[in-house]
């Protein structure tokens, strides 16, 4: 009586249906984690909204940056928000980053907790890209219009 083994088709055939399924999991494991993170960003941008409202029952104003910077960008990095996140650490037990910070959604465009007010720190906006390709925006009552970076 001869040895029963499997054949070369039936390998590859079982091999092949292995590699669907890992390749299943990976995808879909890889769109719960993206969704994850933009759960995190809008949580985030929620508290960053209510800790310039507290702000600004202090000081009478917000803080002021007139160009869009980065919330949390390191000490140095161009985009830094320099005087919001010196006026705004009391606020946060850590300053909020974008959980992918510094990568990019197009060139030049970096996942972001953007931040902007008026000269007069009386109106600000903060805007996010989330991974789902949506924009999120917060912004203070006439900080509507402020256009977007």
């Amino acid at each position: 009586m001869g040895k029963k083994a499997f054949t070369i088709v039936e390998l590859l055939i079982v091999v092949g249906i292995i590699s669907i399924l890992i390749s299943s999991v990976i995808a879909i494991t890889s769109g719960q984690r993206d969704n994850a993170r933009d759960k995190k960003r809008l949580a985030e941008t929620d508290s960053i909204r209510k800790a310039l409202e507290l702000f600004y029952t202090t000081n009478k104003r917000y803080p002021v940056e007139e160009d869009w910077c980065c919330i949390g960008a390191g000490s140095g990095e161009s985009e830094e928000c320099d005087n919001f996140a010196a006026e705004m650490i009391p606020y946060f037990s850590s300053m909020p980053r974008d959980p992918i910070f510094p990568a990019e959604y197009e060139p030049g465009k970096r996942y972001c907790y953007h931040y902007i007010s008026t000269t007069s720190g009386q109106l600000y906006k903060v805007h996010v890209r989330l991974e789902n390709g949506d924009d999120y925006q917060v912004y203070s009552k006439g900080g509507k219009d402020i256009p977007l970076p």
